[in-house]
């Protein structure tokens, strides 16, 4: 009974340590009125170090109506290297057909990509609501000069 007990509780240890954390980063520049989410895949098999949504926000507009988009890496529309995380700007997709709204300074039906170079490294992680920089870079469709806007970013991890 008691060797029943313990591989009952080393095989539950084992599933507890494959499931995957959520984790993120959440961005914002108040003085631009940015903020920027990603989040990556919790699922192992997908890569948990791999973008699975960006959302962009406006902090200045009224409860509701805050969120301006969304990419979702199942629309192929966001994904990263390390922690730089790209999203298209694709509007045939709901999530992001939001074409009339500001976002940078700019209408988000005039940029190309959405660009979050978090200063983050995988290999020396950081805890979770640890403050790091970050640099947004707005790319527009007619190759006009990027936005850049410094973003200061806290670590985002669920579970621990």
């Amino acid at each position: 009974m008691k060797s029943l007990i313990v591989k009952s509780v080393l095989a539950v240890s084992a599933i507890v340590s494959i499931a995957a954390h959520a984790d993120g980063f959440l961005c914002e520049n108040l003085d631009e009125n940015v903020r920027v989410k990603v989040y990556n895949k919790v699922n192992a098999d997908e890569g948990t170090r791999n973008a699975a949504i960006m959302v962009l926000s406006d902090p200045s507009i009224s409860s509701g109506k805050k969120t301006t988009a969304r990419f979702a890496a199942d629309n192929e529309l966001v994904n990263n290297k390390g922690a730089v995380y790209t999203a298209q700007v694709d509007l045939r997709f709901n999530d992001d057909n939001l074409k009339g709204r500001n976002f940078a300074g700019t209408k988000l039906g005039n940029v190309k990509y959405i660009t979050l170079d978090v200063d983050f490294s995988f290999a020396q992680p950081v805890e979770n609501g640890t403050q790091v920089d970050g640099q947004l870079i707005v790319t527009k469709r007619n190759g006009t000069a990027d936005i850049q806007i410094p973003v200061s970013c806290v670590r985002y991890l669920k579970g621990e």
